[in-house]
């Protein structure tokens, strides 16, 4: 499906029983064959618990996972970094995005590093009711508002990318 925004998007299945017959092999010959036509192919894996994610986080050339700034979430990210190591995945394609990251209640991102591990790549502020309504407008805050704090988040993670 083609947004009117120039990018094309391949949707999940309609049905939620069909996407029972995708096979780790299947996901992994789509990606080899859209990073063939296209300069870039973003993921976004609902979750990476699911054996059928593996392939994308093993073609990746970056990860970002994006993490709430909650202190339960930090132990089951500790276990899926360590899990994802065993696996023989390169922990240093992943880039950590710490998610409304301006919220009252935030946990440092000093903290977070120390419990993961890992550093923070990037701190993303919240974005407020402009996000959710171009969300429910489907049209993309960058492309409505692109002077807008958190559009401006999003491209220097996407100059970041690109490098």
């Amino acid at each position: 499906m083609r947004h009117l925004s120039g990018v094309r998007v391949l949707l999940r299945t309609r049905r939620p029983d069909d996407a029972l017959e995708i096979t780790r092999g299947h996901v992994k010959r789509i990606l080899e064959s859209l990073a063939r036509g296209e300069d870039y192919v973003v993921v976004d894996c609902a979750t990476l618990s699911d054996e059928r994610a593996l392939p994308a986080l093993e073609l990746a050339s970056d990860i970002l996972l994006i993490i709430p700034s909650e202190i339960g979430c930090l132990k089951n990210l500790r276990a899926l970094l360590d899990h994802l190591a065993d696996l023989g995945l390169d922990l240093t394609k992943i880039h950590l995005v710490l998610n409304r990251a301006n919220s009252q209640v935030v946990i440092e991102a000093k903290q977070i590093e120390q419990a993961l591990g890992q550093k923070v790549t990037f701190c993303l502020n919240g974005g407020g009711a402009a996000v959710t309504l171009s969300i429910n407008r489907r049209v993309p805050l960058l492309i409505e508002q692109p002077n807008h704090p958190f559009s401006q988040q999003v491209s220097r993670m996407a100059d970041f990318l690109a490098q």
